[in-house]
């Protein structure tokens, strides 16, 4: 029997029908994206409800238990506690696929609005004067005092920028908003929240702690969206700094510094911005950003 080598082959039969959609790459892809940010929302949430319960348990059993010495809480028990929490955090912010790296040039704009603010607080102690700093004690305790409130603003910051990066692919906005509010609590003493009694006290809480508190947590998770690691712990440290060590602060009622410390922050960022962006790094970083915004006039 000939075989005709010139037809083409027979074609093979259809699979059978199963009813279900095969994916196509792209799709595979997206849901393995979501897969991985759902995932990391959970660690994430998981970090933040343990730094809550770790600033609980350092205001209010610990400092009970350490009452006959304060110091072993303060500058042995905590700061091993904050650089733990820094260095996980850290650990898995450098897994993010879409964190964005370190920026030298933003650490050190934000270190400088930190100094901006600062100088504007001591301006204003010109105006009505100043009172002895009951935080900064003898210069014996300055190292001391320096070691606690920076590995405490490290653990803080670090653990911040993994929480909002692994946070923010499932919505940008919520994530700004809940972290903004949740850090702003966590810096809040816990002693200010139970001593809240009447409405005198608590507006003083609310207004005189918490908004500007508020405000400075605003400033810094948006240094952290810009910049990521680091770069909102160069912006507070500085007024740890002047908090804790200067010996002098300016002394005022609790509705002047609410209106200080709400307004000064969010001027600080707007200069803080308003330098970065005339920056080579900034034209590179956001390249698409600046050709958007076009030409100046």
């Amino acid at each position: 029997m000939r075989v005709d080598r010139t037809a083409p082959p027979p074609e093979d039969p259809p699979p059978p029908a199963t009813g279900l959609h095969e994916e196509t790459y792209p799709q595979r892809r997206s849901r393995f994206s979501r897969r991985v940010a759902a995932a990391d929302a959970r660690r994430a949430v998981v970090i933040a409800v343990c730094l809550l319960a770790a600033t609980w348990f350092a205001q209010r059993p610990l400092a009970q238990w350490t009452s006959a010495s304060p110091s072993l809480s303060l500058y042995v028990i905590q700061p091993i506690v904050w650089m733990g929490f820094a260095g996980v955090s850290y650990r898995l912010y450098t897994g993010l696929p879409h964190a964005p790296r370190f920026s030298r040039v933003l650490t050190w704009v934000a270190f400088a609005a930190g100094v901006f603010q600062i100088s504007i607080v001591t301006l204003s102690g010109l105006v009505f004067g100043f009172s002895d700093n009951p935080l900064a004690g003898n210069l014996a305790i300055y190292p001391r005092n320096a070691l606690y409130f920076t590995t405490l603003v490290l653990g803080v910051e670090v653990t911040r920028a993994y929480v909002f990066h692994a946070l923010r692919p499932l919505n940008e906005t919520a994530a700004f908003v809940a972290v903004t509010v949740f850090f702003a609590a966590i810096v809040t003493p816990v002693g200010e929240w139970v001593g809240i009694h009447d409405t005198d006290t608590l507006f003083q809480v609310g207004f005189g702690r918490f908004l500007p508190a508020l405000t400075l947590s605003a400033v810094a998770t948006a240094f952290v969206a810009v910049g990521g690691v680091l770069v909102s712990a160069a912006y507070r440290w500085p007024l740890l700094v002047f908090i804790w060590l200067f010996p002098i602060l300016p002394d005022y009622e609790w509705p002047m510094r609410s209106l200080l410390w709400t307004a000064l922050p969010m001027a600080a960022f707007f200069l803080a911005r308003v330098i970065y962006s005339g920056t080579a790094e900034y034209e590179t970083r956001y390249a698409e950003a600046v050709a958007e915004e076009g030409p100046a006039d």
